[in-house]
């Protein structure tokens, strides 16, 4: 199975003793069960690397996960974000009917994947989401995640980063006319915690990459508050790890 991980982001210091975005996500990838080889190709995004389309299906690409950054998915100012927002329309709209390529993305993944397809994104007027946090999962995230949340709970436990949101209106600058796509599940700051197309994409606004030792070192460079600190690891539980099940299932097609 080929994966391209578009690194969306410069190293950040405070992951420095995890690996940068690529080596978490790779981590969280290769800790499935499923016995395929997995083949990655790395594309540095931040530093203009944004293939074609062309060039992903010569090269065999079956799918991507675009990662996390410290930049706004919205940003029209920036060449590198538009021709991926760009590349992202191809694949699922232009070339949606054709294409195999599936698509996952974290936090800032998820966030440009959803502007690309016209949803807004901006600045959370509810503040950040720092730390982990319990995300309510609606019926289409109960059957999603369903393999990995206990019997009878409706809570998914991901670890959250971010200052902006997706939110169900449409870009000012977007078309009238958009693909739908299904929100799993919210938490009490952030209405869309990822999207689902079936057979075509899966995004979380979390980062089910960082482990809760991530997320420590992460509240201690970011916030630096140590009663801040305490409460975003206030939920001990985790379920990032296991989510890299349902990631494999987008990626061999089987949701």
């Amino acid at each position: 199975m080929k994966v391209a991980i578009f690194y969306t982001d410069h190293d950040n210091e405070w992951t420095k003793p995890y690996g940068n975005f690529v080596d978490m996500c790779s981590r969280l990838l290769n800790s499935s069960t499923r016995e395929k080889e997995m083949e990655y190709i790395v594309y540095n995004s931040y530093g203009g690397e944004i293939p074609s389309y062309l060039e992903l299906a010569e090269d065999g690409i079956d799918n991507i996960l675009i990662t996390g950054s410290r930049y706004d998915s919205f940003d029209r100012s920036k060449e590198w974000i538009n021709k991926l927002r760009d590349l992202i329309y191809e694949i699922v709209v232009t070339n949606g009917n054709t294409s195999n390529i599936r698509l996952c993305g974290i936090c800032f993944g998820h966030q440009i994947i959803a502007n690309a397809l016209n949803y807004e994104v901006k600045r959370n007027p509810l503040g950040d989401e720092f730390g982990l946090f319990e995300i309510t999962l609606n019926e289409t995230g109960l059957k999603l995640f369903e393999d990995i949340i206990e019997p009878g709970d409706n809570k998914l436990m991901l670890a959250e980063f971010h200052s902006d949101i997706v939110t169900c209106s449409k870009n000012t600058d977007g078309d009238d006319d958009r693909i739908e796509l299904e929100n799993w599940g919210s938490t009490d700051k952030s209405p869309i915690q990822g999207f689902y197309l079936k057979n075509k994409l899966l995004t979380f606004q979390g980062h089910p990459e960082f482990t809760n030792e991530v997320v420590l070192n992460g509240l201690k460079f970011k916030v630096r508050d140590e009663n801040k600190v305490k409460a975003g690891m206030a939920i001990e539980k985790n379920h990032g790890v296991s989510c890299n099940k349902i990631i494999m299932k987008l990626f061999e097609g089987k949701i």
